[in-house]
């Protein structure tokens, strides 16, 4: 294949992986960064020992990290080199690191079980993708959860993704999406894991800071760009401003509350509100967010992806 063709077939990667997992991906249960998870948690259960004092316990947690991240890219760099057709590499690999199609899948889950009067089976559903206690949230509850999960999910797993594919290539997808899984993993949310989590909690701050503020700009313009800049406004009452932008415009996008107490391990934690006051999410706006949700990748994909991705070939050929 002449340079000119691997050109054209490069430009067309991002696209042609997206909607391939779009359309084709796997689910949740088959999926190989589910493996990876399962892995790591393994690995965490071995090194992140209670009896260990604060600073050991984070010091594991970032050799444990970086470990990981080195052995996946150079298997990845090992493959390669190896590869007749390194760029169909980077299709399958990109392919596996998106992840929209199980999380919409896990969404209509929620929502027929919802609709089905299924209020305890739609309970144990969620809580197979958050964190926080389901077995005592109510049907709007359900909802309100599942919307703000499914928001940060699609931003973290999909479109911070695509930005670091589209800024550093298949090398920064892959030590992005490393970091992001393990910062799921050893949530700090969970005891076990305050200071176990910590290295890949910060650098997972980092990473999606920008992602996040460019997904928020742009979902600001669909619906009514003046509600949802107000709410976006407020994300800085959120633990991490850029994940409060998100579930702010969100909570816009639905006319509902988002945010608010909830419990993690028993215990309360509680977060700023965002929409309408006592305005509850519903089951049937989940079909309206779900569109909003393609009309914004869409965006992002021309807005953001594609003009990273031609800087990058101007200035390294790459």
């Amino acid at each position: 294949m002449n340079e000119q063709w691997l050109s054209v077939v490069a430009l067309f990667l991002p696209i042609g992986a997206a909607v391939a997992e779009w359309l084709l991906g796997p689910s949740q249960a088959w999926h190989p960064l589910h493996y990876f998870q399962v892995f790591a948690k393994a690995l965490s259960a071995r090194v992140n020992r209670a009896e260990n004092g604060l600073k050991q316990q984070q010091l594991a947690g970032s050799i444990a990290m970086w470990l990981l991240i080195a052995v996946i890219l150079l298997i990845y760099w090992g493959l390669s080199v190896l590869a007749d057709m390194p760029l169909l590499l980077d299709i399958v690999i990109l392919f596996f690191l998106l992840t929209w199609r199980p999380v919409m899948h896990d969404l209509k889950q929620v929502s027929e079980k919802l609709q089905n009067g299924q209020e305890p089976l739609a309970r144990m559903q969620l809580a197979n993708w958050v964190l926080r206690d389901t077995h005592q949230l109510s049907q709007a509850q359900i909802t309100a959860a599942a919307s703000e999960s499914l928001i940060i999910r699609l931003a973290h797993g999909w479109f911070a993704t695509l930005f670091w594919y589209a800024l550093l290539g298949i090398y920064g997808a892959l030590f992005y999406r490393i970091i992001e899984l393990l910062h799921q993993t050893w949530s700090r949310k969970i005891a076990d894991y305050q200071q176990f989590g910590k290295s890949a909690d910060q650098l997972h701050q980092l990473l999606c800071y920008l992602p996040d503020l460019l997904l928020a700009w742009l979902m600001c313009l669909i619906g009514s760009p003046g509600k949802n800049w107000r709410q976006y406004q407020l994300g800085f009452r959120w633990p991490r401003t850029p994940s409060g932008r998100l579930i702010g415009v969100t909570s816009s996008w639905l006319n509902a509350q988002l945010g608010g107490q909830r419990y993690y391990q028993g215990l309360v934690s509680s977060f700023a509100l965002f929409g309408p006051k006592n305005q509850a999410a519903l089951t049937s706006d989940f079909k309206q967010l779900c569109i909003r949700c393609y009309l914004v990748a869409g965006y992002y994909l021309v807005l953001v992806v594609y003009p990273l991705l031609l800087c990058r070939y101007i200035i390294t050929g790459l």
